[in-house]
């Protein structure tokens, strides 16, 4: 299996600089290439989720670390998120829109939290419902692959960011690659 293809401080880069400003330029009524998230609730799920990875609304994971360790080798390989199924009806906390500056803007500052509170930590794991406790480290490979996923779900990323060769997965309408080697 092909290993993450990105150093910490090209993830760090990434995910502060690169997906904000590319999220700050979604139709906020633009409708994903799948799924049922809007533009707005997408925002708010991932900075749900990376609050979740800094100790907020944490999650219990009644399972030994040991039963994560081969689906946590997926995780750090190069391998995209896969595109899952709809999720169960959302949590009323996801389902009112808001305008975008405001939802970027709080996602910016859940990732500022998300790295204060590992620099503050540095041993800390967080609980992820299907990876099991978590690094920082393991967390950064997590949230840059969540983001490529949303960016791609909602045609901010015109190919995935990960160089893993799946079977041609083509946008509806389009004839650019997902899982193509980027140049």
């Amino acid at each position: 299996m092909q290993a993450f293809p990105y150093s910490e401080a090209e993830v760090i880069d990434f995910l502060r600089q690169r997906a904000p400003e590319l999220l700050m330029s979604v139709d906020p009524t633009r409708r994903p290439f799948w799924g049922q998230l809007t533009a707005p609730q997408m925002l708010a799920h991932l900075t749900e989720w990376v609050g979740r990875s800094a100790g907020r609304n944490s999650l219990s994971v009644p399972l030994p670390a040991a039963h994560f360790e081969p689906i946590r080798q997926w995780l750090l390989s190069a391998a995209p998120l896969a595109n899952y199924p709809p999720l169960p009806a959302l949590p009323a906390s996801l389902a009112a829109d808001a305008t975008l500056a405001p939802a970027v803007a709080a996602l910016r500052q859940a990732l500022d939290d998300f790295f204060d509170y590992h620099a503050r930590h540095p041993a800390v794991t967080s609980a992820h419902p299907v990876f099991g406790p978590l690094t920082y480290g393991q967390w950064l490979v997590m949230h840059f692959k969540h983001f490529n996923h949303h960016l791609l779900q909602f045609g901010l990323l015109p190919t995935s960011l990960l160089p893993y060769r799946r079977a041609q997965l083509l946008l509806p309408g389009s004839s650019v690659n997902l899982n193509s080697t980027p140049a």
